[in-house]
């Protein structure tokens, strides 16, 4: 039983959620959701044709995922398409709903920090809404590994994040560093049930049709992101001036953020496990070559949690390298030029190094106190 005044702080936050749920609902079913529509055809072929038709290679944008989703997306491709990408639309909705309602209540975050953070990740949301991504599904799922502490959903939610999204595979660490071996085992456990199901149903054609999407060089949606705010992308871009340097800066640079997530996670005196889920999200975005801008959605809890306790030079710091806005206060052509050498890709690095300021902060109670301002 929560004190009057939580009560109605809870009431107002659930209220603003429902409406950006809304928002997103009506939003993604008014688009042309280029990705869901990827989705839903990958269903239909699946019911047609088996996985040959579900990884056809003659298309700019082939379905790429786990054979497992092909099948997850064939009941939607029962439904003509106007219903089935309203029906992803509500999906999307409850979502981000769910999501932000189990961050609330796990992490103890405030109203406006939540919304504060909301706004921090809106050119990202954006996008999410044009493209109709799975990017939501994965906020949902991560917000069932912060918020449960029960072995069995936490590792089955990982398990499909992984599947889903390999560059979730450094999760496996957490575990492992957070002794929590019954979480582990269900993560093999689920990871390995669900790959074993295409196997059974359609044998191992699933598998070699899948691989040869992945590795066809033709199609430029296989290859590394060079326009985007990750190290790799900014090596890419800077590769005749770099040289032969451009592959092990990239290593080096990821090895170093990966150092510093697992000195995060260590630094925590509590709640290590959540919390170092979150931590993970700002290395995962700066080390993948496959990161997209929607998925800095995920960064909407983390920043929640520490942009009351951070200053607000670095407010302002995380929000310009973030948003990418360099437009509105310079020319284009200055623009251009501090993204090709990388600053929005700072971003990640930054965050990283406020949630290890945050995990080394000693006393509980600063931490409390700053959630909830």
């Amino acid at each position: 039983m929560h004190p009057p005044d939580e009560s109605r702080a809870a009431s107002r936050g659930t209220d603003w959620l429902v409406l950006v749920a809304l928002l997103c609902t009506l939003a993604l079913a008014a688009v042309y959701v280029d990705d869901f529509r990827v989705y839903y055809q990958a269903g239909k072929r699946f019911l047609a044709g088996g996985w040959t038709d579900v990884y056809r290679p003659s298309e700019l944008t082939p379905f790429k995922y786990h054979p497992l989703f092909a099948m997850l997306f064939a009941p939607l491709a029962l439904l003509p398409w106007a219903i089935a990408k309203v029906s992803w639309a509500v999906l999307n909705g409850f979502w981000i709903w769910d999501a932000g309602r189990r961050f609330r209540a796990s992490l103890g975050l405030g109203n406006g920090a939540l919304f504060l953070a909301l706004l921090f990740v809106l050119p990202a949301l954006a996008w999410q809404l044009k493209l109709g991504n799975v990017t939501l599904l994965l906020l949902w799922l991560m917000a069932i590994v912060v918020s449960t502490g029960r072995p069995a959903p936490s590792g089955g939610a990982a398990a499909v994040m992984v599947l889903l999204k390999p560059f979730w595979a450094p999760f496996i660490l957490l575990p492992a560093m957070d002794s929590r071996r019954r979480t582990l085992v269900a993560f093999m456990a689920v990871a390995a049930g669900l790959s074993l199901l295409p196997l059974l149903l359609g044998g191992p054609a699933a598998y070699a049709d899948w691989w040869h999407t992945l590795t066809d060089p033709v199609h430029g949606h296989n290859l590394p992101k060079e326009d985007n705010q990750t190290l790799f992308g900014l090596v890419a871009r800077n590769r005749e001036t770099l040289g032969g340097l451009a592959i092990p800066l990239w290593f080096v640079g990821s090895s170093l953020s990966g150092l510093l997530w697992i000195a995060t996670v260590r630094s925590f005196d509590r709640d290590r496990f959540a919390l170092g889920m979150l931590a993970l999200v700002p290395f995962i975005l700066w080390a993948a070559p496959l990161s997209w801008i929607h998925h800095q959605m995920w960064l909407w809890p983390g920043l929640a949690l520490l942009l009351p306790g951070s200053s607000r030079i670095a407010l302002l710091a995380v929000w310009l390298l973030l948003t990418g806005t360099g437009e509105l206060f310079f020319s284009k052509e200055v623009a251009r030029s501090l993204h090709q050498w990388g600053l929005p890709a700072l971003a990640f690095p930054l965050i990283q190094l406020l949630f290890f300021a945050y995990a080394r902060t000693d006393d509980p109670e600063v931490q409390r106190a700053a959630r909830s301002r």
